[in-house]
């Protein structure tokens, strides 16, 4: 009995090692685990935050991009109205010179007094004056 009294304390020993052996694995695979899907999770979070800045990057280039066309059909229309504007400016004038020259009995062509002529001249250089601080152009994008 002695020796069985002298090999159940160390397979008691070795046996509760086992076992302890065995939930310390345990542990640390759990442990392991978990960190690893940490880890995953915060694999995923950078990929979703790097997708969404790349989103807003591309959106916001999109959005110069369209704000650049729209400020170049801006500038063009600006540009058009302008030269309509002084179209009318010099029409304006040739119609008033052809009434000036009407109301005297003369040709449309004639030959008005200088001052008269000055003063359509200056008549329409101002509605060209006034053209331009209507439709203002900036000489950068043209």
């Amino acid at each position: 009995m002695n020796k069985i009294n002298k090999l159940v304390s160390p397979a008691t020993i070795l046996i509760a090692s086992i076992i302890l052996g065995s939930f310390f694995y345990a542990s640390q695979v759990s442990k392991q685990r978990s960190i690893e899907r940490q880890q995953e999770a915060k694999i995923q979070q950078e990929k979703q935050e790097q997708l969404a800045k790349e989103v807003k990057e591309q959106e916001a280039k999109e959005q110069a991009e369209r704000q650049a066309r729209l400020n170049a059909i801006n500038s063009r229309l600006s540009t058009l109205n302008l030269e309509l504007c002084l179209d009318d400016a010099v029409v304006a004038y040739h119609a008033n010179f052809k009434n000036e020259c009407k109301a005297r009995n003369l040709e449309e062509n004639c030959s008005l007094p200088l001052q008269i002529a000055e003063s359509l001249a200056g008549v329409e250089k101002d509605a060209k004056s006034d053209c331009f601080k209507k439709y203002p152009q900036n000489d950068l994008g043209n």
